[in-house]
């Protein structure tokens, strides 16, 4: 059974509304400090969208960050909500929307259990952490 494409809305980031969700699921995935994301997410190479259910601002189900200028996938995630997020192409979908195509091999800058299982599963994610200390400097 092949399950349909979820619905969503998408919003870029806004620091108000969404940090601190992007930030409790940052800090329980990621091995880096939240401030190494929270700097990137102020540089103006950084797009970072948020999807929320349609209709309802408040309701996250996800979100990816990109550089554009590298090009470079940051970081994504969507949210487990008892399998009914994971694997319809959320976090995907957003990655495209934000620009960068993962059909095509992709720089990672950071990595995670995710992002090893989505390269075992036939995404082209190469991690390349000093592409990112390198825009950085």
């Amino acid at each position: 059974m092949t399950r349909s494409p979820i619905r969503f809305e998408a919003a870029l980031y806004d620091r108000d509304k969404h940090e601190v969700f992007i930030k409790s699921s940052w800090v329980r995935g990621a091995r880096e400090a939240w401030e190494v994301l929270a700097s990137r997410l102020r540089r103006p190479e950084t797009r970072c969208l948020v999807a929320h259910i349609p209709g309802d601002p408040d309701s996250f189900l996800g979100w990816c960050a990109v550089d554009i200028k590298a090009p470079a996938l940051i970081w994504m995630y969507s949210r487990h909500l008892q399998g009914t997020v994971r694997r319809r192409g959320l976090a995907t979908s957003l990655v495209l929307m934000a620009g960068l195509d993962l059909a095509q091999p992709t720089n990672c800058l950071f990595w995670s259990p995710a992002a090893e299982a989505m390269a075992r599963n036939g995404y082209r994610l190469i991690y390349t952490p000093s592409l990112g200390r390198k825009a950085a400097a």
